[in-house]
């Protein structure tokens, strides 16, 4: 699962995270506290919770895929996914037409 030599996709979902929250808590300071959050599939969901958790914060979480979707076998992915939807406020899910 490694994806290239600075560590593998779910280090590197992990450091993305920790930037995240970081961002946010010097954008916070600048501009006040947020109402909402939205984020996009797993990648952010341990940032999600963690401003839940911090702030108190809810959020929005859309799926464009879930991993068990994609036929993919990672469950740490799927956890991250399952734990993220539970968490969220709402979940806003895509549909493909079949058209594309």
């Amino acid at each position: 699962m490694n994806s290239d030599s600075a560590g593998g996709l779910l280090y590197q979902m992990d450091s993305m995270c920790d930037a995240f929250y970081d961002r946010f808590l010097a954008v916070q300071r600048i501009f006040g506290k947020f109402d909402i959050l939205h984020g996009h599939d797993w990648h952010p969901v341990p940032t999600l919770i963690r401003l839940k958790n911090d702030f108190g914060i809810p959020y929005f979480l859309t799926m464009h895929s879930t991993e068990w979707g994609r036929g993919g076998s990672y469950k740490e992915i799927r956890r991250r996914e399952r734990h993220g939807m539970n968490e969220a406020m709402r979940i806003i899910v895509t549909q493909q037409t079949p058209d594309g």
